[in-house]
């Protein structure tokens, strides 16, 4: 199966639904004092430890992918399929496709 294959049978369904469908309660709020990213996932964990003032626990990295450039997997295609299904976490997080 292609990457884009994969995108047009599976984005957007079960556990691929947009991050915004797990975070938001059903009056559309966001009911969180913070919301790290996996992208950054150690230092945001610092940041939660030191918010509850814990102490901070070294989270291993066990799986790493290729340092690939993710771009490579992507078309017009992939990304309007992208576009149309996470439109709204894209916006709200912030994230580009550049």
């Amino acid at each position: 199966m292609t990457f884009k294959d994969f995108l047009k049978k599976f984005a957007g369904k079960g556990a691929l639904r947009t991050q915004l469908y797990w975070l938001k309660n059903y009056d559309g709020s966001i009911p969180l004092d913070y919301i790290g990213r996996f992208e950054n996932l150690s230092g945001d964990m610092n940041e939660v430890f030191s918010i509850l003032k814990l102490n901070n626990i070294a989270l291993p990295h066990k799986i790493k992918s290729p340092k690939d450039d993710y771009r490579k997997y992507f078309d017009s295609e992939s990304n309007d399929i992208i576009w149309n299904i996470y439109r709204e976490d894209i916006e709200v997080f912030g994230y580009s496709f550049s």
